[in-house]
């Protein structure tokens, strides 16, 4: 009985918070495409790859696939970076070469990575590779669970800087934004969200 009543207070979270977090971030799981003017010289063309996930923790699973979804929706704030369909990312094979997933996904850098943890502690290594396959950088994150809002911060503010954004002062304000600051409803949320 106990068991089933916090299903249902998690999904019943998942059905509160999700909303409020589209409303701040946008929707990460929309078409990630932006208006109809021309790409400028200056574009990103962007995938997100899940992050695969080492070792036996299973509730690394959600976790992994929250800071997926933290980094893309923070990303597609930039009117510089075209991020690729998640529905497109997801029927792909990431053991495939990198020069076969970017053309693939019509995407011209690959952001790939790990999670790992072990208790309380977690560890995300994430890489950004072009379409031949050649690394331009990555690097290690690691962390506690209880900080895991402030390690994706952390991520995409390293990201960003590997991809040469220069965020105007409302895209600046819109990636700052979190879903909450509170990182036990935030973690509801992602067990939700996978329940769902």
């Amino acid at each position: 009985m106990f068991a089933a009543m916090g299903i249902v207070l998690l999904v019943g979270i998942g059905l509160v918070v999700r909303p409020v977090r589209e409303l701040v971030l946008g929707r990460s799981s929309i078409t990630i495409t932006k208006g109809a003017s021309a790409p400028g010289v200056d574009d990103k063309f962007v995938a997100v790859m899940p992050l695969r996930v080492l070792g036996g923790d299973s509730g690394l699973q959600y976790e992994a696939a929250g800071v997926v979804d933290a980094l893309s929706a923070k990303l597609v704030q930039m009117k510089n970076v075209h991020l690729s369909e998640p529905a497109a990312v997801e029927k792909i094979n990431a053991s495939d070469p990198v020069a076969k997933i970017a053309h693939q996904l019509g995407a011209k850098l690959i952001v790939q990575g790990t999670m790992q943890g072990a208790g309380d502690k977690i560890d995300a290594v994430l890489s950004l590779t072009d379409s031949t396959g050649r690394q331009l950088w990555t690097k290690d994150f690691p962390g506690v669970r209880q900080d895991l809002l402030t390690i994706e911060d952390q991520i995409y503010n390293e990201l960003a800087a590997a991809l040469e954004l220069k965020p105007s002062t409302e895209e600046l304000a819109r990636t700052t934004l979190r879903p909450t600051e509170n990182v036990a409803a935030y973690e509801l949320d992602l067990k939700g969200r996978n329940i769902m």
